[in-house]
């Protein structure tokens, strides 16, 4: 069974490393978007992305343009486009998602979700023109507990201050790698 707790406390309970009153797992659905939105944040604008716990490996997808180096080719050229260890895991084209076979051809408009280690993915989006953008100006529209999970972590890591006056952020400005302004 599958809590909705929404008080941050609950989510970190040791009462829960076993099952407890039933319940399996604990869902803060705050904390859940705070941690996808920090994952964009730090592995920078290029798709989507799902990670795995402990590890790693990684999903990315990727849109094929016409100038892509998989449009129009065949699944089983693709180690020969690129020589690194990744798994194409799933297209979805226009009628659905499939998976993958050898001779499945990949066209203009499928969207492909690789596996892979970062660094593979990273290499392999930078040959496709889709290099990792470094989000360090950040606008977030709403003082919620969302927001304030975000920026606690990222205050935590030292990657931002709490001072909201002018000359503190110009002092410490090179210092500081995250620019995040909260509305």
């Amino acid at each position: 069974k599958i809590a909705r707790v929404h008080n941050i406390n609950f989510s970190h309970t040791s009462l829960l490393e076993k099952s407890f009153l039933g319940i399996d797992y604990i869902v803060n659905p705050e904390l859940e978007a705070a941690k996808a939105i920090i994952s964009k944040i730090e592995h920078g604008a290029t798709g989507e992305i799902m990670l795995f716990e402990n590890s790693t490996f990684q999903i990315r997808s990727l849109y094929v343009t016409q100038d892509s180096i998989f449009a129009g080719k065949y699944v089983r050229d693709i180690h020969k486009l690129v020589p690194m260890k990744i798994l194409l895991a799933l297209i979805m084209k226009e009628e659905g998602y499939i998976i993958p076979k050898g001779d499945t051809l990949i066209e203009e408009g499928d969207l492909l979700y690789m596996m892979g280690t970062e660094e593979n993915l990273s290499e392999l989006l930078a040959k496709e023109g889709k290099a990792r953008i470094e989000m360090n100006k950040m606008i977030i529209v709403g003082g919620n507990d969302i927001s304030t999970y975000v920026c606690d972590y990222f205050y935590k890591k030292g990657q931002i201050n709490r001072s909201t006056s002018n000359f503190w952020n110009r002092w410490a400005g090179s210092r500081v790698k995250k620019n995040i302004c909260i509305i």
